[in-house]
């Protein structure tokens, strides 16, 4: 299962809010995860050739700093994660924010 498919099932098994939506990098469909949505995301995660180590599985993530600090500006992509690591991000600040 590629690290795209296991970001979105640990993302559904945990109720954490997010969207894909399907992106088109020169004709190819591939999945753009936003989180917690599209419109409003704090984070976007891709996976494609032409992302940081795309070609390796890898994926590319632009709003995360750090694994547990957004970048309020999105300035800069990190590549070469993991789900796992993307997923730490993401469920920290979903459960720290959390009212």
């Amino acid at each position: 299962m590629s690290e795209m498919y296991k970001l979105i099932n640990l993302l559904i098994k945990t109720h954490i809010p997010f969207e894909v939506v399907e992106d088109k990098f020169f004709g190819k469909v591939t999945p753009h995860i936003y989180y917690p949505c599209a419109e409003n995301s704090k984070c976007s995660i891709v996976c494609h050739e032409f992302s940081y180590d795309g070609k390796a599985g890898k994926l590319e993530s632009l709003g995360l700093t750090d694994y547990f600090t957004l970048v309020p500006d999105f300035d800069e992509p990190i590549g070469w994660q993991n789900a796992e690591e993307i997923f730490d991000a993401i469920f920290s600040d979903y459960y720290s924010n959390k009212e």
